[in-house]
C-alpha cells in the first residue's frame, strides 16, 4: 500500500486575501508514502518538466513562497516501485517535456492532477483540492481573450510555451497545408510565393484559380453579348 498526497504551496502573500474564495495563485506536488515527492516545471529545452524535490514540504529552490497545506488523496493497492514506474513514464512523455510548461495552461496543478488521477482512479479523487485550479481557469479565459498567448509564443518568454497539445494540432494543420499546397505547386512556385506578400491569395490552388478565371471570362462574354444586343 502506498499513501498518495498532495502538497499545495502558497506563492502570493495574497493568496490569504483569496483564500477564503478558494482562490489564489499555488504551487502543488505529489508525495508518495511521505517519502518522495514529485512536481513538474520548466527546466531548460529537450528535458523533462517533471522532477523529485530534494526535500519534502519544501517549495523548489528557484520558487519563491512556502508551504501551506497537504490534503491525504488516498491508500492504493499500487506497491511504491509500481508508483515510481508510472512517475517515470510521465518523465519520458513528451507532453510533460519542460519546454511545454505553460504557467497558464499546462502547469505544476495540471500535472498533480493528472499524476494523481492516474495513480489513484477518478473515482478516489473525492479529497483532491481542485480548488487549486480554479484560479488558472479564470486565468485561463482571461488569457484566451488577449493578446497574452500570440506575444509570449512570438517573443519565446519561458513559461508561456505552447502545451504539447496545441503544438501537436498546428503541426498538423502546418503539415495538412503543405500536403495540399504541394500537390498544386512545384517547390521552386512555392518559394516564389512566399516571397511575396499576398501569400494568402497566390496559395489558391490552381484549379480553384483556374475555374475563377473561367467565371470571369464567361461573365466578360456576357457582358460583351449585352452590350452588342444595345
Amino acid at each position: 500500500m502506498v499513501k498518495i498526497k498532495v502538497n499545495v504551496y502558497d506563492l502570493t502573500a495574497s493568496n490569504r486575501a483569496f483564500r477564503w474564495l478558494k482562490l489564489g495563485v499555488y504551487h502543488s506536488s505529489v508525495v508518495l508514502d511521505d517519502k518522495e515527492e514529485y512536481f513538474y516545471g520548466y527546466f531548460g529545452e529537450k528535458t523533462t518538466g517533471v522532477h523529485l524535490s530534494e526535500c519534502l514540504n519544501m517549495i523548489p529552490d528557484y520558487m519563491e513562497g512556502e508551504f501551506y497545506t497537504s490534503y491525504d488523496i488516498c491508500d492504493i493497492s499500487l506497491s511504491f516501485d509500481e508508483c515510481k514506474n508510472i512517475i517515470q513514464s510521465f518523465m519520458n512523455s513528451t507532453e510533460w517535456m519542460s519546454e511545454y510548461y505553460n504557467f497558464m495552461y499546462h502547469n505544476c496543478n495540471d500535472f498533480s492532477h493528472t499524476l494523481c488521477e492516474t495513480l489513484v482512479g477518478i473515482e478516489n479523487m473525492k479529497n483532491y483540492p481542485y480548488w487549486v485550479l480554479r484560479t488558472q481557469k479564470i486565468a485561463h479565459f482571461v488569457y484566451s481573450i488577449s493578446f497574452s498567448p500570440m506575444l509570449f509564443h512570438l517573443l519565446g518568454q519561458i513559461g508561456f510555451g505552447l502545451p504539447f497539445e496545441q503544438k501537436q494540432s498546428a503541426e498538423r494543420q502546418h503539415n495538412l497545408d503543405a500536403e495540399i499546397y504541394s500537390n498544386y505547386y512545384t517547390q521552386n512556385e512555392i518559394d516564389s510565393i512566399n516571397e511575396r506578400t499576398d501569400i494568402k491569395q497566390e496559395l489558391l490552388p490552381k484549379h480553384t484559380k483556374t475555374k475563377q478565371a473561367k467565371i470571369n471570362s464567361e461573365s466578360n462574354l456576357e457582358s460583351i453579348e449585352d452590350n452588342s444586343r444595345l
